[in-house]
């Protein structure tokens, strides 16, 4: 890595000196900024959206498609993909087809009916 050494430039004329060394040193704090921004931005993982029907459905525990899943502790049911409409969890039946949201860890996150 670089170090620029700011103090050590010589410009001719007094006026300009000074704005040109301010504005050297914000663009290497933004190109540093936003180089850790970038770097920080690639390590999240995008939600999961998966369909399926379920097959039992208790307590913190759903299995969807012969696969067994956590709920998460703020799981949230809808009543359509949009989201806007929340759901009551007893509305979702074994023979339910839906969609749902993985989190990081394989936990659900979100439910709702899928339309057929």
């Amino acid at each position: 890595m670089a170090f620029v050494n700011i103090q050590s430039w010589k410009i001719n004329t007094e006026v300009g000196a000074k704005p040109l060394k301010i504005c050297v040193l914000i663009l290497v704090v933004l190109l540093l900024a936003s180089a850790f921004g970038f770097a920080e931005e690639g390590d999240k993982k995008e939600l999961v959206v998966e369909i399926g029907t379920i097959y039992r459905m208790d307590g913190v525990e759903i299995v969807i498609n012969d696969r067994l899943y956590n709920l998460s502790p703020g799981v949230r049911f809808y009543t359509n993909s949009k989201m806007d409409t929340y759901a009551n969890r007893s509305w979702f039946k074994v023979g339910t087809r839906v969609s749902y949201q993985l989190d990081d860890k394989g936990e659900v996150i979100a439910m709702w009916f899928e339309s057929k």
